[in-house]
């Protein structure tokens, strides 16, 4: 910054109504220039020449320290403390990560959620369980537990089966002894084979005998003598 020009300006070279002289005007002239040097001077010191300090610019609290330099905050290190370390992640005590399609890793889960074997039937099941797996059959798709010393099936307390058939089940006639029922009203039954054949060896009502020699179904009265006569077809009593 260059140095401050002062005007001057003398009024018939009088100040304060004195008449000022040469040697006067040189020292104004010499005063000035001091002045004006003590400015430049002044100007161009840049360390705090008035000795202000940052409490008297309301930066008390304020450390000389560049960015890169500056430790955690207290508020910092508090929110870091909510926060798990990335190298706890998938780790014992830690937390669990999760794959690409968003679920937990079968190797981050217990034991008794992960270890499901599928087999193509109860019978196709190891001889020996492990406690703690889950056993299922694929024909049936019943799951079972080992036990300790046999397979114990695993139920929610459902029906499992309706008359031997599981699934979404449609029951027949069949299924509940009665395949050779027909659906009809006992008012509206045929006479059977058996009820035929007993009926076959019965008369009419109304049927007569054809043979002339056996009871027409007249009346016949008769004494205690016996009959005088009488003619074929006849049934005579005698009491």
């Amino acid at each position: 910054m260059g140095g401050v020009v002062v005007g001057r300006s003398w009024e018939n070279n009088k100040v304060n109504g004195e008449v000022l002289d040469a040697a006067d005007l040189e020292g104004i002239e010499a005063g000035f220039s001091s002045l004006e040097g003590e400015l430049d001077t002044h100007t161009a010191d840049q360390v705090n020449p008035h000795n202000v300090t940052k409490a008297q610019l309301a930066l008390g609290n304020v450390d000389n320290t560049a960015d890169l330099d500056k430790p955690v905050s207290t508020a910092a290190q508090t929110a870091l403390n909510a926060k798990v370390d990335e190298s706890r992640e998938g780790q014992a005590n830690g937390i669990a990560t999760l794959d690409g399609g968003g679920k937990v890793p079968s190797a981050q889960l217990p034991a008794y959620v992960d270890d499901v074997e599928e087999y193509a039937s109860f019978a196709a099941f190891p001889a020996t369980g492990e406690t703690g797996k889950i056993y299922v059959a694929q024909d049936t798709n019943k799951t079972y537990r080992w036990g300790g010393s046999s397979y114990t099936y695993i139920t929610s307390g459902a029906v499992d089966s309706v008359a031997g058939k599981t699934g979404v089940v449609t029951l027949v006639k069949a299924d509940v002894g009665l395949s050779n029922v027909d659906n009809t009203p006992d008012s509206s039954k045929p006479v059977s084979t058996p009820q035929q054949t007993a009926l076959n060896g019965k008369l009419d009502t109304g049927a007569k005998a054809a043979d002339s020699s056996e009871w027409d179904g007249s009346i016949k009265t008769v004494s205690v003598s016996g009959p005088s006569a009488g003619s074929d077809g006849d049934i005579w009593f005698q009491y």
